[in-house]
Parts: structure tokens; C-alpha cells; sequence
């Protein structure tokens, strides 16, 4: 039997307004972390760069000098190296500034700690893998089960219909779409919550977290929609005329975690003297653990 978890505290939060002006006000309020996280971004798009257009340049000697066929096996060797061992790599990079930011929006949205101005980013993975261990390692394996559980409990949870207007089967769809797509957020609130509520243990208290969205859909919910699609009309509109590789940029350094911010305002907003309730809390356990079987999870909400 689930024991059910005490009400969050009321706190009192630095920022209670969940727009984009207020979220930019506490990105800026995080040290060095902005400069850290654009640098990181700027080298990690060159590595990207570099490797893609070096890739290109080889094969295209070799096809010249040597043979064609020689230069399509260089091509694909390059190609298979990007995706399965440069394109992971950077993905468990930016988790781990993910993670980072995370835990300083925490500490200056509940006003816990002082945030070094120096080094920021690297002294908060320090202190998140003395909690947590490595952040590569069983952190990200949970933080990615957290992403799957978010996209398919909120997908068939039945109280998904409070954020439209109106229910019908496309709005709906539409909207499972959606929430798939802010799924990375919801399980960086669940670390935000396990920092805050001072807990160890990521996954039991990632659960606790899932369960508090689910029981507040509109204003949770509808907040990380509202903040994803900023970020991509934002993100489209400035960087319609330049490469990929540009948007992408300033995206992931300063669009991201702005839209993040906004949504972990409302969350410590919303559950301020909340309790998770058990009947969701039971209805998640049971989502997990017909995730793992064989039968998946259509069948528990039909």
C-alpha cells in the first residue's frame, strides 16, 4: 500500500510570475551559468561542426584520389560514429547541464543557498553527483524512464481533457503529441521537486512529482505546452534565416532554459500545500509496471 506523502510546505518563492520576462530575471540570477552553458554549447556545435564537415571533406578526397566506393564507406562510417557515439555523448553532456540548471533555478526560485558567480554549472554538478552519483550514469537512466512514464501515462490520463476547451479525438491527439514532446520537462521538474523536498532517492520522489502535475493538468500541463511552443516560435522566428546548426544553438543556450524556468515557477506555485493524492500516485505505479510487462498501457484506461 502506497503511504501517502505530506502536503508540500507554502514557501515563499522569489518569483511568482511564470512569463518569459520573470523567467529571464532568474536565468540571470544564476551566476555564471548562462556564459557556462552557451560556451558548452558553442564548443559542442563545433565538435558537431567540425566532425560533419571533416567527414564531408575526407569522402570527398578519397572519392576523387582513391574511389568512389572507398569514399561511401568513409561517409557512412562517419555518419554511423556521429549518431551512435558523438551524438550520445553530447546528449549526456547537456544532461548534465540540464541537471545543472535544474538545481540553481531551484535554489534561487525557494531562495536556499548562495549560487557561486564563478564556475557555476561545474559547482552544481558537483554537488548534484555527491547526491545523486553520476549524473551519466543510473540519473540519466532515471531521469529517461521519467520521460517515458510522462509520455505515456499523460497520454491516456483521464483528466488530460481539463487543458482543452473542448474534447474532441484530434484536440486530444493533438495534445498527447504535445505532451510527449514536454515530457524532458516534466522530469526535470521531478529533480526539481527531489532538490527541493531534500530527498535522495530520484525515482520515488520523481513519482511524487508525476503524481502533482497530473493532479493540477491545466496549470502544469498547459504551462509546459505554453513554454515548448514559445520556444520553438521564438527559436523559428530568429532563426528562420540561418542554419540549422545556428538554431539549434540558441535554442539549447538561452531558449530552453528560459522555457524550463517558466514552468518550474508555476510548479512550485501550484503544489505550494498540496499532498499527492494515492489514488493517482497507485494509478502511476500500475502505468510503470505494465510499461515493463508485456502489455503496455493502453489497456489499464480503456
Amino acid at each position: 500500500m502506497y503511504a501517502q506523502s505530506p502536503a508540500i510546505p507554502h514557501l515563499s518563492l522569489a518569483e511568482t510570475d511564470a512569463t518569459l520576462s520573470a523567467a529571464a530575471r532568474l536565468v540571470r540570477q544564476t551566476g555564471s551559468y548562462p556564459r557556462d552553458r552557451a560556451a558548452a554549447v558553442a564548443g559542442q556545435s563545433a565538435l558537431l561542426a567540425g566532425s560533419l564537415i571533416g567527414g564531408v571533406i575526407v569522402t570527398a578526397l578519397l572519392a576523387t584520389f582513391v574511389h568512389r566506393a572507398v569514399g561511401g564507406v568513409v561517409f557512412l562510417a562517419v555518419c554511423l560514429g556521429v549518431a551512435l557515439a558523438l551524438l550520445p555523448s553530447i546528449e549526456r553532456r547537456f544532461f548534465a547541464m540540464r541537471c545543472a540548471l535544474t538545481f540553481l533555478i531551484t535554489e534561487a526560485l525557494l531562495r536556499r543557498g548562495a549560487i557561486p558567480q564563478t564556475g557555476t554549472a561545474e559547482a552544481a554538478q558537483r554537488f548534484l553527483a555527491d547526491r545523486f552519483g553520476d549524473l551519466a550514469g543510473p540519473l540519466y537512466d532515471a531521469y529517461m524512464n521519467v520521460r517515458r512514464t510522462v509520455g505515456s501515462f499523460f497520454r491516456t490520463f483521464d483528466r488530460l481533457d481539463e487543458v482543452l476547451p473542448i474534447d474532441f479525438g484530434p484536440a486530444r491527439s493533438a495534445l498527447g503529441w504535445l505532451v510527449d514532446r514536454v515530457a524532458p520537462h516534466i522530469a526535470d521538474l521531478a529533480l526539481s521537486y527531489t532538490v527541493a523536498s531534500n530527498r535522495a532517492d530520484y525515482p520515488e520522489a520523481a513519482d511524487d512529482a508525476v503524481a502533482l502535475v497530473a493532479q493540477n493538468p491545466r496549470a502544469l500541463l498547459g504551462t509546459a505546452v505554453r513554454a515548448w511552443l514559445y520556444e520553438r516560435i521564438i527559436n523559428s522566428i530568429v532563426g528562420a534565416p540561418v542554419a540549422w546548426l545556428v538554431t539549434w544553438f540558441l535554442r539549447t543556450a538561452f531558449l530552453e532554459p528560459i522555457s524550463l524556468t517558466m514552468l518550474l515557477i508555476r510548479f512550485h506555485m501550484t503544489i505550494q500545500g498540496q499532498a499527492v493524492d494515492p489514488t493517482i500516485r497507485a494509478r502511476l505505479r500500475q502505468a510503470q509496471q505494465a510499461s515493463d510487462g508485456a502489455h503496455g498501457l493502453a489497456s489499464l484506461f480503456d
